[in-house]
């Protein structure tokens, strides 16, 4: 390449390279022109291993300011996303929780403070505190409806009671006893009833209504429906007529029904004999008594048709 230089004139495009025990050496030759002739060659000579020296000293300077670039980048970017992102996702998390612990609404307005801006934790926060409020109104309406039916229903079962009471006596009355009598008719279609009826019927109702008062003739009502539950205390007592009860025996009653109707007799003889009393004090009754047959009876019907029979018996017996 020197001779190239010094032949021609011209710088030549390559260099030389020799290589001894320390490398490679590498030269470039240009030639000397003083007053348009070549008098000689200018050689500039370099060993490799500066130039790789060089080489990693500029290489590792640029590779350390990528780094420290990097990083700055890495922490400026972290920074965003923790202050843009994680920090208002955190504290979205913590409104979410507070309301899961507490069902406090207000919450949804501290929520709604997350919802600056047009990103997706804005629309996220916003739909979230929506979604309390509307929750909130939810729940309110609920209860309020869940109020309105409770009243509903006591009102309900109350304007019940009254629809199955006698309004004179306060026991139940002929609706109350077609009722119980329809339940009854389920067991008789089976075949595995157990029950008897008692019918009850106040004598001189009419005597007492005509000779002292319609008050007087309630007052015998009341007094005889008293008896009649006391003795009969663990079955239903029913007015089923102006001058008639009716009571369904069932277990208890039922296996002591012959005791209890003799005690019914027995107070009945010992009341209408104080002639000290008043009618409506001293009051009569005829009572009738029929236990349901399976093999007789097709109905509740038919086991209150043998009672009040019965009933009309004693009556007669009794000569009223």
């Amino acid at each position: 390449m020197m001779w190239e230089a010094y032949n021609t004139g011209v710088s030549p495009d390559a260099y030389d390279a020799v290589k001894n025990e320390f490398g490679y050496t590498y030269g470039f030759h240009t030639p000397l022109v003083i007053d348009g002739k070549v008098i000689g060659v200018i050689t500039a000579e370099q060993e490799v291993e500066n130039v790789n020296k060089g080489i990693l000293i500029n290489t590792g300077k640029q590779l350390v300011i990528l780094a420290v670039i990097f990083i700055m980048g890495m922490v400026l970017l972290l920074l965003f996303v923790n202050l843009n992102y994680i920090t208002r996702l955190e504290r979205l998390e913590r409104g979410v929780t507070r309301y899961s612990d507490t069902k406090d609404p207000s919450i949804a307005r501290e929520i709604e403070k997350y919802a600056k801006g047009d990103d997706e934790i804005s629309n996220l926060s916003g739909k979230i505190a929506i979604m309390i409020l509307e929750l909130e109104d939810y729940m309110n309406n609920l209860i309020m409806t869940v109020d309105e039916l409770n009243e509903t229903k006591k009102k309900t079962s109350v304007m019940s009671d009254l629809a199955l009471k006698d309004a004179l006596t306060g026991i139940r009355n002929k609706a109350a006893y077609e009722q119980e009598a329809h339940k009854l008719s389920w067991s008789v279609a089976e075949n595995t009833a157990v029950f008897g009826i008692a019918v009850i019927n106040l004598n001189f109702l009419k005597s007492i209504n005509e000779n002292y008062g319609h008050e007087q003739g309630n007052l015998a009502i009341k007094n005889l429906c008293r008896l009649v539950c006391d003795i009969f205390q663990h079955s239903a007592v029913f007015r089923v007529g102006s001058d008639e009860l009716a009571a369904i025996l069932g277990k208890g009653d039922y296996e002591n029904s012959d005791e209890l109707i003799r005690k019914f007799e027995s107070c009945i003889a010992e009341n209408s004999n104080k002639t000290d009393q008043d009618p409506w004090e001293a009051f009569s009754a005829a009572i009738g008594y029929a236990k349901y047959d399976k093999y007789v009876d097709k109905s509740v019907e038919d086991v209150f048709n043998r009672a009040e029979k019965a009933m009309k018996n004693r009556k007669k017996e009794m000569k009223v």
